[in-house]
Parts: C-alpha cells; sequence; structure tokens
C-alpha cells in the first residue's frame, strides 16, 4: 500500500469473510488492519461453499450447509452457512457494516483531507450502484460541507435524511454509527 500511495495509486482489496469458526473479534482484526494499510477501498464478499472446495467439506462436516444442496438451489448472492451462534442474517449484517465502516465512517481519503478521492467513490455509489445509498449521501454531503458547497451539502444531508426515515436498515445503520440528525 505504501508503494501504491508513493505513485499515487488507489489502493484497494477485497475480503472474504463468513468462513466457520469466525468471530466478531476476527472481523475488528480484518477492520483494524483495514485501517492501518489506510486503503482507500475495501470489498467485502461473503465466503460461499461451492461444492469440490475444502469449505465446502468442512460446512457439511460441520452441518453448517445442507449436504445434498443441488446447483441450483445454490444462492450464491445470499450467504448461507449456519453456524453455532452466527446465524446467516447476523453474518450478512455484520459484513455489510465492515464495509460501511471501512469505506465511509472511516473512509481514509476523508480521513486524509483528500475530498476529492473520497468524493469520487462515493459520487460512484450514487451513480452506478444505489443511488439511495445513505451513507454515500451523508459522506458526500461532509465533502460538499468542506469545499463550502451549501447548497449541495444539505441536497445530499436531506437525501440521506429521506432515506434514513423511509428505510428501516438505513436506519438502523444510522443509529449504529451515530450519524445524521
Amino acid at each position: 500500500v505504501k508503494y501504491l500511495r508513493k505513485y499515487g495509486i488507489w489502493a484497494t482489496a477485497a475480503f472474504v469473510m463468513g468462513f466457520p469458526g469466525e468471530l466478531d473479534e476476527h472481523r475488528e482484526e480484518t477492520l483494524q488492519w483495514i485501517k492501518g494499510a489506510g486503503l482507500d477501498w475495501s470489498s467485502f464478499s461473503a465466503a460461499v461453499p461451492i461444492r469440490g472446495t475444502k469449505l465446502y467439506d468442512m460446512c457439511v462436516e460441520g452441518g453448517f450447509i445442507k449436504p445434498d444442496i443441488k446447483l441450483g438451489e445454490l444462492d450464491v448472492s445470499n450467504y448461507f452457512i449456519h453456524t453455532p451462534g452466527h446465524p446467516p442474517e447476523y453474518v450478512t449484517r455484520q459484513i455489510y457494516k465492515m464495509n460501511l465502516k471501512c469505506n465511509f465512517v472511516e473512509n481514509y481519503a476523508m480521513q486524509q483531507g483528500n475530498y476529492d478521492t473520497a468524493a469520487k467513490s462515493f459520487l460512484w455509489i450514487i451513480n452506478h450502484v444505489n443511488k439511495d445509498h445513505a451513507f454515500a449521501h451523508f459522506y458526500l454531503g461532509r465533502w460538499y460541507r468542506a469545499l463550502h458547497k451549501h447548497d449541495l451539502q444539505w441536497e445530499h444531508f436531506r437525501k440521506f435524511e429521506e432515506i434514513v426515515k423511509n428505510d428501516p436498515k438505513w436506519n438502523e445503520y444510522a443509529r449504529d454509527f451515530r450519524i445524521g440528525g
């Protein structure tokens, strides 16, 4: 990462989370490593036990997935490993919170005062991934505030408030991270 920074290259990494035996402490260690490394963006995916892999065998042997799961039943877009004390819904939520924390709440570029780099990411999310991404709007509002573009700042803060008001999931994430009004 230091070498990439030296040459002005955007530093990003991908992480696979949700392996059997993974605990909240392990996810926190990953978050601390990311913060220490100073990544511009982090991508998080859930582990998918595909037939023929060690992960699949481990999940079948541990009773974490159905041993007779058919290829058509394999929904790789939804995490489905059932480990003791960590239902799939919980792990999915924790993985997404890692995304929110690294890429928005503790965004490296924002913390370094490199608002332009951060704003490009937030705009890309709004324009290409999810126009109603509450955190992208909130932190884009912060960028505009730093530039003293108050009309645009309030436009994005209002959009954030509207999304949080109307979407229970975003409302919960905003409360979890104590952002907004």
